[in-house]
């Protein structure tokens, strides 16, 4: 099953309004149906409208605040990403929890 989404859905997401209203976007779907792929367009057109835009897996996330809680750095490094109008976090399925 391919999630899908219509051209008035893909125009409003285009439009950054979401980023603006501070709002979250979550792609949810199998393996190959196009999130990252969407995902990578919907940040290049906030790039485009001037929006600090950042696009990391989960999965570097994750080892970039564990080895910054390691090195008591965590705050600085939240700082970093408190930055940015947009964070793309792309994998998150592929995070470990333990």
């Amino acid at each position: 099953e391919v999630p899908e989404l219509s051209k008035r859905q893909i125009k409003e997401l285009a439009s950054c309004k979401y980023i603006q209203e501070r709002r979250n976007i979550i792609f949810m779907g199998r393996t190959g149906t196009g999130k990252t792929h969407l995902a990578t367009a919907l940040g290049l057109e906030a790039c485009q409208q001037n929006f600090k835009t950042r696009f990391v897996s989960g999965y570097s996330l994750a080892n970039e605040l564990i080895e910054a809680y390691n090195d008591r750095d965590l705050i600085r490094i939240i700082s970093r990403y408190k930055r940015f109008n947009l964070l793309i976090l792309d994998e998150l399925g592929y995070i470990p929890f333990s």
